[in-house]
Protein backbone atom coordinates (compact mmCIF):
# COMPACT_ATOMS: atom_id res chain seq x y z
CA UNK A 1 0.00 0.00 0.00
CA UNK A 2 2.72 2.26 1.15
CA UNK A 3 4.29 1.42 -2.33
CA UNK A 4 1.74 2.61 -4.35
CA UNK A 5 0.66 5.82 -2.61
CA UNK A 6 4.76 6.38 -3.11
CA UNK A 7 4.41 5.83 -6.67
CA UNK A 8 1.14 7.55 -6.99
CA UNK A 9 3.36 10.93 -4.84
CA UNK A 10 6.23 10.50 -7.72
CA UNK A 11 4.18 10.36 -10.44
CA UNK A 12 2.06 13.24 -9.74
CA UNK A 13 5.29 15.21 -8.88
CA UNK A 14 6.77 14.20 -12.24
CA UNK A 15 3.84 15.44 -14.18
CA UNK A 16 3.89 18.63 -12.06
CA UNK A 17 7.87 18.91 -12.85
CA UNK A 18 6.70 18.01 -17.11
CA UNK A 19 3.50 20.24 -17.05
CA UNK A 20 4.89 23.40 -14.86
CA UNK A 21 7.22 24.89 -18.02
CA UNK A 22 3.60 24.66 -19.99
CA UNK A 23 2.39 26.37 -17.09
CA UNK A 24 4.48 28.99 -16.60
CA UNK A 25 4.62 29.89 -20.56
CA UNK A 26 1.27 30.40 -21.07
CA UNK A 27 0.12 33.34 -20.91
CA UNK A 28 -3.49 33.39 -21.30
CA UNK A 29 -5.26 32.54 -18.13
CA UNK A 30 -8.50 30.91 -17.79
CA UNK A 31 -11.06 32.09 -15.68
CA UNK A 32 -14.08 30.27 -13.91
CA UNK A 33 -17.06 30.52 -16.33
CA UNK A 34 -20.52 32.12 -14.84
CA UNK A 35 -23.88 32.14 -15.91
CA UNK A 36 -26.84 29.57 -14.58
CA UNK A 37 -25.85 26.68 -16.51
CA UNK A 38 -25.08 23.49 -14.79
CA UNK A 39 -21.83 23.66 -12.30
CA UNK A 40 -20.77 20.41 -14.44
CA UNK A 41 -21.34 22.03 -17.94
CA UNK A 42 -19.29 25.38 -16.64
CA UNK A 43 -16.45 22.77 -14.88
CA UNK A 44 -16.64 21.16 -18.60
CA UNK A 45 -16.38 24.63 -20.58
CA UNK A 46 -13.38 26.12 -18.61
CA UNK A 47 -11.45 22.66 -19.12
CA UNK A 48 -12.56 23.28 -22.78
CA UNK A 49 -11.08 26.67 -22.44
CA UNK A 50 -7.96 25.78 -20.56
CA UNK A 51 -7.10 23.25 -23.87
CA UNK A 52 -7.31 26.33 -25.92
CA UNK A 53 -5.31 28.58 -23.67
CA UNK A 54 -2.52 26.19 -23.46
CA UNK A 55 -2.28 26.71 -27.40
CA UNK A 56 -1.85 30.32 -26.99
CA UNK A 57 1.46 32.13 -28.42
CA UNK A 58 3.56 32.63 -24.91
CA UNK A 59 3.98 36.67 -25.96
CA UNK A 60 -0.04 37.01 -25.38
CA UNK A 61 -0.92 38.02 -21.86
CA UNK A 62 -5.08 38.14 -21.74
CA UNK A 63 -7.58 36.57 -19.80
CA UNK A 64 -10.24 34.39 -21.11
CA UNK A 65 -13.51 34.74 -19.81
CA UNK A 66 -17.27 32.92 -20.95
CA UNK A 67 -20.51 32.38 -19.94
CA UNK A 68 -22.78 30.21 -20.66
CA UNK A 69 -26.67 30.26 -20.21
CA UNK A 70 -29.63 27.81 -20.47
CA UNK A 71 -32.36 28.95 -22.70
CA UNK A 72 -34.88 26.98 -24.95
CA UNK A 73 -32.94 27.33 -28.27
CA UNK A 74 -29.81 25.92 -26.33
CA UNK A 75 -26.86 27.32 -24.63
CA UNK A 76 -26.16 31.41 -24.92
CA UNK A 77 -22.57 31.03 -25.12
CA UNK A 78 -20.34 34.44 -24.18
CA UNK A 79 -16.24 34.12 -24.46
CA UNK A 80 -14.32 37.41 -24.29
CA UNK A 81 -10.77 37.69 -24.92
CA UNK A 82 -9.67 40.72 -22.31
CA UNK A 83 -5.76 41.69 -23.10
CA UNK A 84 -3.67 42.73 -19.97
CA UNK A 85 -2.74 45.71 -21.01
CA UNK A 86 -6.49 47.43 -20.62
CA UNK A 87 -6.96 47.09 -24.49
CA UNK A 88 -10.63 46.73 -26.07
CA UNK A 89 -11.52 43.52 -25.15
CA UNK A 90 -12.42 40.98 -28.30
CA UNK A 91 -16.15 39.84 -27.37
CA UNK A 92 -18.56 36.83 -29.21
CA UNK A 93 -21.68 35.70 -28.25
CA UNK A 94 -23.22 32.82 -30.23
CA UNK A 95 -26.38 29.93 -29.58
CA UNK A 96 -25.46 26.63 -29.74
CA UNK A 97 -27.02 23.43 -28.98
CA UNK A 98 -25.99 21.44 -25.57
CA UNK A 99 -24.32 19.11 -28.31
CA UNK A 100 -22.29 21.67 -29.59
CA UNK A 101 -21.81 24.01 -27.35
CA UNK A 102 -18.26 23.40 -25.98
CA UNK A 103 -17.06 23.22 -29.39
CA UNK A 104 -18.59 26.06 -30.29
CA UNK A 105 -16.42 27.45 -26.80
CA UNK A 106 -13.13 26.15 -28.08
CA UNK A 107 -13.79 27.79 -31.64
CA UNK A 108 -14.93 31.09 -30.45
CA UNK A 109 -11.83 31.06 -27.87
CA UNK A 110 -9.32 29.93 -30.79
CA UNK A 111 -10.70 32.68 -33.19
CA UNK A 112 -10.39 35.88 -29.74
CA UNK A 113 -6.45 34.52 -29.72
CA UNK A 114 -5.92 34.23 -33.39
CA UNK A 115 -7.31 37.83 -33.76
CA UNK A 116 -5.31 39.00 -30.57
CA UNK A 117 -2.25 37.91 -32.01
CA UNK A 118 -2.54 39.37 -35.79
CA UNK A 119 -3.03 43.06 -34.32
CA UNK A 120 0.03 42.40 -31.81
CA UNK A 121 1.73 41.08 -34.79
CA UNK A 122 0.54 43.97 -36.92
CA UNK A 123 1.41 46.42 -34.20
CA UNK A 124 4.90 45.60 -33.72
CA UNK A 125 5.34 45.67 -37.41
CA UNK A 126 4.41 48.61 -37.44
CA UNK A 127 6.44 50.01 -34.68
CA UNK A 128 9.55 48.64 -36.34
CA UNK A 129 9.52 49.66 -39.82
CA UNK A 130 12.32 51.83 -40.86
CA UNK A 131 11.62 55.39 -41.00
CA UNK A 132 11.41 56.64 -44.28
CA UNK A 133 14.28 59.13 -44.93
CA UNK A 134 13.99 62.69 -46.40
CA UNK A 135 13.41 63.24 -49.86
CA UNK A 136 16.12 64.43 -51.54
CA UNK A 137 15.79 68.16 -52.47
CA UNK A 138 14.90 68.52 -56.27
CA UNK A 139 17.69 69.09 -58.49
CA UNK A 140 18.21 72.11 -60.06
CA UNK A 141 17.63 72.66 -63.36
CA UNK A 142 19.66 72.01 -66.17
CA UNK A 143 21.00 75.03 -67.71
CA UNK A 144 19.88 76.61 -70.80
CA UNK A 145 21.49 75.97 -73.82
CA UNK A 146 23.60 79.00 -75.00
CA UNK A 147 22.09 80.52 -77.94
CA UNK A 148 22.65 80.18 -81.05
CA UNK A 149 25.05 82.35 -83.17
CA UNK A 150 23.37 85.37 -85.15
CA UNK A 151 24.31 87.39 -87.89
CA UNK A 152 21.76 89.39 -87.74
CA UNK A 153 19.80 90.59 -84.50
CA UNK A 154 15.96 90.57 -85.29
CA UNK A 155 14.98 93.48 -83.18
CA UNK A 156 17.43 95.91 -85.35
CA UNK A 157 15.49 94.61 -88.27
CA UNK A 158 12.54 95.65 -87.09
CA UNK A 159 13.51 98.76 -85.68
CA UNK A 160 15.18 99.55 -89.19
CA UNK A 161 11.72 99.17 -90.94
CA UNK A 162 9.06 100.21 -88.61
CA UNK A 163 10.94 103.49 -87.28
CA UNK A 164 11.17 105.21 -90.71
CA UNK A 165 7.58 103.38 -91.73
CA UNK A 166 6.22 105.50 -88.59
CA UNK A 167 7.79 108.71 -88.74
CA UNK A 168 7.82 109.51 -92.41
CA UNK A 169 4.06 108.44 -92.79
CA UNK A 170 3.09 110.21 -90.11
CA UNK A 171 5.02 113.25 -90.67
CA UNK A 172 3.87 113.61 -94.47
CA UNK A 173 0.86 113.30 -93.38
CA UNK A 174 0.85 115.85 -91.00
CA UNK A 175 1.98 118.27 -93.22
CA UNK A 176 -0.18 117.77 -96.15
CA UNK A 177 -3.07 118.09 -93.81
CA UNK A 178 -1.28 121.46 -92.52
CA UNK A 179 -1.70 122.39 -95.94
CA UNK A 180 -5.16 122.02 -95.96
CA UNK A 181 -5.91 123.36 -93.15
CA UNK A 182 -3.36 126.48 -92.84
CA UNK A 183 -3.44 127.04 -96.67
CA UNK A 184 -0.06 126.79 -96.52
CA UNK A 185 2.17 125.07 -99.74
CA UNK A 186 3.23 122.13 -98.19
CA UNK A 187 0.96 119.42 -99.31
CA UNK A 188 3.10 118.30 -102.73
CA UNK A 189 6.80 118.08 -100.17
CA UNK A 190 4.20 116.23 -97.40
CA UNK A 191 2.83 113.70 -99.70
CA UNK A 192 6.39 112.66 -101.09
CA UNK A 193 7.69 111.99 -97.55
CA UNK A 194 4.53 110.38 -96.64
CA UNK A 195 5.01 108.26 -99.97
CA UNK A 196 8.76 107.56 -99.56
CA UNK A 197 7.94 105.93 -96.17
CA UNK A 198 5.03 103.50 -97.06
CA UNK A 199 6.99 102.31 -99.94
CA UNK A 200 10.71 102.40 -99.13
CA UNK A 201 10.69 102.28 -95.23
CA UNK A 202 9.54 98.78 -94.44
CA UNK A 203 12.66 97.52 -96.87
CA UNK A 204 14.98 99.03 -94.93
CA UNK A 205 15.30 96.13 -93.00
CA UNK A 206 14.64 93.42 -95.64
CA UNK A 207 17.77 95.49 -97.16
CA UNK A 208 19.99 94.93 -93.81
CA UNK A 209 19.56 91.28 -93.94
CA UNK A 210 20.63 90.71 -97.25
CA UNK A 211 17.19 90.18 -98.65
CA UNK A 212 17.15 92.52 -101.52
CA UNK A 213 14.55 90.94 -103.86
CA UNK A 214 12.06 91.24 -101.80
CA UNK A 215 12.64 94.45 -100.28
CA UNK A 216 12.56 95.50 -104.32
CA UNK A 217 9.48 93.81 -104.93
CA UNK A 218 7.31 95.26 -102.00
CA UNK A 219 8.67 98.27 -102.44
CA UNK A 220 7.43 98.35 -106.01
CA UNK A 221 3.88 97.26 -104.85
CA UNK A 222 3.33 99.89 -102.28
CA UNK A 223 4.42 102.36 -104.73
CA UNK A 224 1.75 101.01 -107.41
CA UNK A 225 -0.50 100.62 -104.66
CA UNK A 226 0.03 104.73 -103.44
CA UNK A 227 0.01 105.39 -107.34
CA UNK A 228 -3.24 104.06 -107.78
CA UNK A 229 -4.68 106.41 -104.39
CA UNK A 230 -2.65 109.36 -105.74
CA UNK A 231 -4.08 108.80 -109.53
CA UNK A 232 -7.87 108.29 -109.15
CA UNK A 233 -7.86 110.91 -106.00
CA UNK A 234 -7.03 113.63 -108.38
CA UNK A 235 -9.28 111.99 -111.07
CA UNK A 236 -12.03 112.40 -108.04
CA UNK A 237 -11.18 116.45 -107.36
CA UNK A 238 -11.19 116.80 -111.38
CA UNK A 239 -15.05 115.98 -110.87
CA UNK A 240 -15.10 119.23 -108.94
CA UNK A 241 -16.45 122.52 -111.16
CA UNK A 242 -15.28 125.42 -109.72
CA UNK A 243 -17.75 128.15 -109.70
CA UNK A 244 -18.53 131.88 -107.66
CA UNK A 245 -16.97 130.47 -104.40
CA UNK A 246 -19.02 127.37 -104.09
CA UNK A 247 -18.36 123.80 -105.81
CA UNK A 248 -20.42 121.67 -107.30
CA UNK A 249 -19.47 118.16 -108.03
CA UNK A 250 -20.52 116.25 -110.83
CA UNK A 251 -21.34 112.72 -110.42
CA UNK A 252 -18.33 110.19 -110.16
CA UNK A 253 -18.27 108.25 -106.46
CA UNK A 254 -16.39 105.32 -107.93
CA UNK A 255 -12.99 107.50 -108.18
CA UNK A 256 -13.30 107.92 -104.68
CA UNK A 257 -13.38 104.30 -103.68
CA UNK A 258 -10.95 103.37 -105.74
CA UNK A 259 -8.43 105.95 -104.33
CA UNK A 260 -9.31 105.03 -100.71
CA UNK A 261 -8.89 101.47 -101.66
CA UNK A 262 -5.08 101.54 -102.99
CA UNK A 263 -3.76 104.22 -100.22
CA UNK A 264 -5.59 101.14 -97.63
CA UNK A 265 -3.76 98.40 -99.29
CA UNK A 266 -0.42 100.08 -99.46
CA UNK A 267 -0.55 100.95 -95.61
CA UNK A 268 -1.42 98.01 -94.91
CA UNK A 269 1.14 96.06 -96.74
CA UNK A 270 3.57 98.76 -95.51
CA UNK A 271 3.26 97.88 -91.76
CA UNK A 272 2.17 93.87 -92.68
CA UNK A 273 5.38 93.67 -94.26
CA UNK A 274 7.61 95.80 -91.55
CA UNK A 275 6.45 93.89 -88.90
CA UNK A 276 7.59 90.05 -90.73
CA UNK A 277 10.78 91.43 -90.76
CA UNK A 278 11.81 89.66 -87.58
CA UNK A 279 10.77 86.47 -89.01
CA UNK A 280 12.82 87.08 -91.76
CA UNK A 281 16.13 87.77 -90.14
CA UNK A 282 15.37 84.45 -88.27
CA UNK A 283 15.53 82.84 -91.23
CA UNK A 284 18.17 84.47 -92.52
CA UNK A 285 20.19 83.23 -89.74
CA UNK A 286 19.12 79.59 -89.74
CA UNK A 287 20.87 80.17 -93.81
CA UNK A 288 23.98 81.51 -92.46
CA UNK A 289 24.61 79.21 -89.13
CA UNK A 290 24.53 76.60 -92.22
CA UNK A 291 26.30 77.78 -94.41
CA UNK A 292 29.08 78.86 -92.22
CA UNK A 293 28.89 75.00 -90.36
CA UNK A 294 32.25 73.93 -89.48
CA UNK A 295 33.46 71.11 -91.27
CA UNK A 296 35.89 68.81 -92.30
CA UNK A 297 37.48 66.84 -95.28
CA UNK A 298 39.96 64.18 -95.55
CA UNK A 299 41.12 62.91 -98.83
CA UNK A 300 44.35 60.73 -100.11
CA UNK A 301 47.13 62.20 -101.14
CA UNK A 302 50.60 61.71 -102.85
CA UNK A 303 53.72 63.63 -102.37
CA UNK A 304 57.39 63.43 -102.95
CA UNK A 305 60.23 63.84 -101.51
CA UNK A 306 63.97 66.20 -102.44
CA UNK A 307 65.09 62.75 -103.60
CA UNK A 308 62.32 61.65 -106.09
CA UNK A 309 61.11 59.58 -102.99
CA UNK A 310 57.24 59.56 -103.26
CA UNK A 311 54.84 58.30 -100.15
CA UNK A 312 51.38 58.03 -99.72
CA UNK A 313 49.11 59.89 -96.76
CA UNK A 314 45.97 61.64 -95.92
CA UNK A 315 45.47 65.21 -95.88
CA UNK A 316 42.45 67.51 -94.04
CA UNK A 317 41.10 70.68 -94.19
CA UNK A 318 38.26 72.13 -92.50
CA UNK A 319 36.35 74.98 -91.88
CA UNK A 320 35.31 77.17 -88.99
Amino acid sequence: MKTRIGKLIVGVVLLALVAAPRLAAAAVVVADPTGDAEPAFLAELKASLETVAAEAPAELNAELRSSAALTVAGVDLIVELAPSDGSKPIRETRTASRASALSQARAMGRAAIESLATSKLETVSASQKEVTPPAEPPKPPPPPPPPLPEKYDRRIAIWLSLFPTVVMTVGGGGLSFLSMVAGRAMGIPGMAIATIGLSLGPSLGYFWIGRTQHALVMAGVRLAALGVGITFMALYIKTFQWGDGDIEQKSNPGFLALSIIGFTAALVAAFVDAGLVGRAADRANAEWRKKNKPTVTVAPMAWSNGNGNSTFGLAVSGTF
